[in-house]
């Protein structure tokens, strides 16, 4: 009867830390985002889209970023099999020989799905 009371407990504390696992973003899922890339309404082709895992705020133009993608001749990159969590992409491109910044943060709630997100350097503050 003792070993049942002690069951019980250990039985309840595994189900309590195993249902608040937080989800890690990286590789290994199933979701896609398609990040388009433009300059007002001007598609960047063959840009370079940098993702951060794990990542709500711009991580700085030296971070070590998870993976990165070069956009399509329309300026479109994807990024597929995707687990949940928080994703932040960057992208750069010189223009008239300034370098211009912008990205975006989103977040990937389910499992499965295409999510899309715009990077436009024309905005005031893509930060």
């Amino acid at each position: 009867m003792k070993s049942n009371l002690l069951i019980l407990p250990l039985f309840i504390c595994t189900v309590l830390v195993s249902s608040c696992r937080k989800y890690s973003a990286g590789t290994g899922g199933k979701a896609q985002i398609t990040v388009k890339v433009i300059n007002g309404n001007v598609n960047i082709p063959r840009a370079d889209v940098h993702v951060m895992y794990n990542a709500t705020a711009f991580p700085g133009t030296t971070a070590n970023y998870g993976n990165t993608v070069i956009a399509d001749n329309t300026g479109d990159a994807i990024f597929d099999n995707l687990k949940r969590g928080n994703y932040y992409f960057y992208c750069s491109f010189v223009a008239d020989s300034i370098v211009k910044e912008a990205g975006a943060f989103i977040n990937i709630a389910s499992k499965f799905g295409e999510q899309h997100v715009v990077i436009d350097f024309n905005e005031e503050d893509p930060f």
